[in-house]
Formats: structure tokens, sequence, C-alpha cells
């Protein structure tokens, strides 16, 4: 876990109740919402030109421990700067371009042939 990561578990609040962090697992929430920042994003190793989207940090109580799935849609996402925490409201952010099946398919053709420059040819 990076140091910024480890910061903001200590530091910062949960994306959905906005309760503290500290004491949590580290419960990382993929939005469906474009990232204007570098650190913390996800994308598709695939789909690389559906681009990098948001994260939100959650707390145990806003997860279902059998599911691992959300109680409540994030707030807030987070972006890590340096010390810095920024919070950056869900509903301000614009939506990402779906990543779609055949985005998916057509990815892992490059991939396999060693296009995205992930792997090399042997």
């Amino acid at each position: 876990m990076s140091e910024a990561l480890k910061k903001a578990v200590e530091e910062g609040k949960c994306c959905i109740c906005e309760d503290p962090l500290k004491g949590s697992h580290v419960n990382l929430v993929q939005l469906a919402k474009k990232a204007t920042w570098k650190h913390p994003v996800w994308g598709n190793i695939f789909a690389p030109e559906a681009g990098m989207r948001a994260l939100a940090l959650a707390c145990d109580n806003c997860v279902n421990t059998e599911t691992g799935i959300v109680r409540e849609q994030p707030k807030f996402a987070i972006e890590l700067d340096g010390n810095a925490i920024r919070y950056h409201a869900v509903d301000s952010l614009k939506d990402a371009e779906p990543i779609t099946e055949e985005m998916v398919t057509e990815g892992e053709k490059r991939f396999a042939h060693g296009q995205n420059g992930l792997v090399s040819e042997t």
C-alpha cells in the first residue's frame, strides 16, 4: 500500500458516511466517473481508450462484509497528491464512457498479440 493511501486511511474520511477511516480496512470503490487526477484511479488494461476513472474509499460499516458491495453510493471520490487528500463531489464529476464488451474483446486480441506494450512476443 502506498504511503499516500496509508495516510488517507489514517487521516481521511469515508466517501459515503464521512466517518473517519482510521481502524478500517482499505475498501476501494470503483466509480463510473472520469478522474482528472493521477492517483488513485482505476482502468481496464484491455480498454485503455476508456480512460482512467475515479475511486472512493469506504469504511467497513459502509460495505457488506459478505458480498463486498457498498451499502450506498459514494458522495465523494478521493484524490491523493503527495501529502494532500482531496475529496471531489461525485455528482460534479463527468460520467466515464462505458467499457463495452467489444472494447474488452478487441483489447484482449491486442494483448494476446503483444500490441498493448505489456507483453513481449517470444
